[in-house]
């Protein structure tokens, strides 16, 4: 688990919050260690919702088609699903029919209403906004960005961890892709020899790759390296 359930906790007390609702993609992830780049699409939102009494368990909302594996990977026991336009991928569960509906159960099933609710003012469009609103009446909505910034300041151990093992892995990359340079390589060439290195060495995924002499400098932001 990568949050610090106390600190957090504790810093919502200081602001006088119930509960941290998270919608964006990265604070999610961070909340319930269930990594998924389709949290950060508009139509299919995911959440994380995180109490500040240790009674109420943390509940987190995923589209159907990621039921399973957010029940795999998340730390947080009660994950709720929505049908999307992807459908149900378990023919055999009953799911939500929305979103809203998800987020409205997780809350009735805790009997938790009027709460004062911290939310990313920055991330929600007003829509969408709106409606969350409408699925939780009596709650109060307060801004609380800057709050969620303070909590994932501080790191835990595992945190540090993973960001000594990041660091571990793009030297390594780095390395390979000096020896790859040699007369007649291409971009491509020195691409891939960085990205073979980096999920050898145990990375999830491949993010960035800097790749571009003066001639081919147009490349260098450009998702799929070229063969000059």
């Amino acid at each position: 688990m990568l949050m610090n359930r106390s600190r957090a906790q504790r810093l919502m007390a200081e602001q006088g919050l119930d509960a941290l609702f998270l919608r964006n993609a990265l604070n999610v992830t961070y909340a319930s260690d269930f990594h998924n780049a389709g949290a950060s699409l508009a139509t299919r939102p995911f959440a994380a919702v995180a109490f500040r009494d240790a009674a109420l368990e943390p509940f987190l909302v995923v589209p159907s088609v990621d039921f399973r594996l957010a029940k795999h990977m998340s730390w947080i026991q009660d994950v709720r699903a929505y049908i999307r336009a992807e459908k149900a991928s378990d023919r055999d569960r009953e799911f939500y029919p929305d979103f809203f509906a998800a987020v409205r159960a997780g809350f009735q099933d805790r009997k938790a209403a009027g709460l004062r609710l911290g939310y990313e003012e920055t991330v929600l469009p007003a829509p969408f906004f709106d409606q969350l609103r409408a699925a939780l009446p009596g709650c109060s909505w307060v801004p609380a960005s800057e709050l969620i910034g303070r909590i994932r300041a501080v790191k835990t151990p595992e945190e540090i961890a993973n960001l000594k093992r990041a660091a571990e892995i793009t030297v390594k990359a780095h390395d390979s892709f000096r020896q790859a340079i040699a007369v007649g390589a291409t971009e491509r060439d020195l691409a891939l020899a960085a990205q073979f290195t980096m999920l050898r060495e145990g990375a999830e995924k491949v993010g960035f790759i800097y790749v571009g002499s003066n001639a081919t400098r147009g490349f260098a932001h450009h998702p799929f390296a070229g063969t000059s």
